[in-house]
């Protein structure tokens, strides 16, 4: 029963994932052309002249200095305005609203890129820390899987961070950190629900955890040096979280072992 489910893990991740197209609005031509000439003729000149040509070509919205300290920069504030130039255009045709680089068009406040995902993020990370305090008053060192948990912990509120970080200012940096932090939390749930539900000794432990590291690994080095395909790494999370809620069903199904329950 145990290898028959971990093969069938496997035979999901190699053969079901594949690349799946969902941003488009970035790739677009009215983007390109008004990215590419905002770039030529505003981030180009000279900084005495630039004031001039964002009135010209942006109605006079400024950069303000908040929003300045916090990297929105020049052709970031270009594919910025371009954003919701492609969107106008777009729906002036008839057409839907598509996402631009993974996610959907956002308005920014106080420099903050998404302001409701940044605060709920930064919520979730406090929450995490509440919770973290509490487990570790409370439960004794010694208790089963004690060290798993805290492993669990760690990478969860490293998540929350980036994603509050990710939130507040979109550069390729923040949103690799974000994205791989996020799937490293999800395959850390799968390893604690591997351990919980099958028990294994531990050389499978270390073998399933070395796998799982291994496919991480892989997913890096293909998201940061061969294409960041979004659709590919959300097809990848979804995967992982669904295999965790599986096992979570399948455990409930069967009665818990008293040895792994924390209590």
């Amino acid at each position: 029963m145990y290898f028959d489910v971990i093969q069938a893990f496997v035979y999901i991740l190699l053969v079901v994932i594949h690349p799946v197209v969902s941003s488009v609005g970035d790739k677009t031509l009215v983007f390109h052309e008004c990215n590419q000439k905002c770039i030529e003729e505003i981030c180009e000149s000279s900084l005495s002249n630039r004031q001039s040509y964002w009135d010209k070509h942006f109605n006079s919205s400024r950069v303000v200095i908040f929003e300045n300290s916090i990297l929105w920069d020049c052709e970031s504030e270009c594919k910025y305005r371009c954003m919701w130039n492609t969107v106008s255009a777009l729906e002036k045709n008839g057409w839907p609203v598509p996402q631009f680089n993974g996610k959907w068009p956002f308005i920014r406040l106080c420099g903050i890129q998404e302001p409701a995902s940044a605060v709920f993020s930064l919520l979730n990370f406090m929450f995490n820390c509440h919770m973290f305090n509490k487990f570790y008053r409370y439960v004794p060192y010694n208790s089963p899987m004690y060290k798993t948990w805290v492993m669990q912990i760690i990478f969860s509120m490293n998540a929350w961070v980036w994603s509050t970080i990710f939130h507040t200012r979109d550069t390729s940096f923040t949103e690799k950190m974000d994205y791989f932090s996020a799937l490293a939390f999800v395959i850390a749930s799968v390893m604690v629900l591997h351990r919980r539900i099958f028990n294994p000794n531990r050389f499978i432990t270390i073998l399933f955890s070395a796998l799982l590291s291994a496919f991480f690994v892989n997913h890096v080095n293909y998201m940061t040096f061969v294409n960041f395909d979004y659709g590919y790494n959300l097809t990848v999370n979804i995967l992982f979280g669904i295999s965790t809620r599986l096992a979570t069903i399948h455990k409930l199904l069967i009665p818990l072992s008293t040895d792994y329950l924390i209590v």
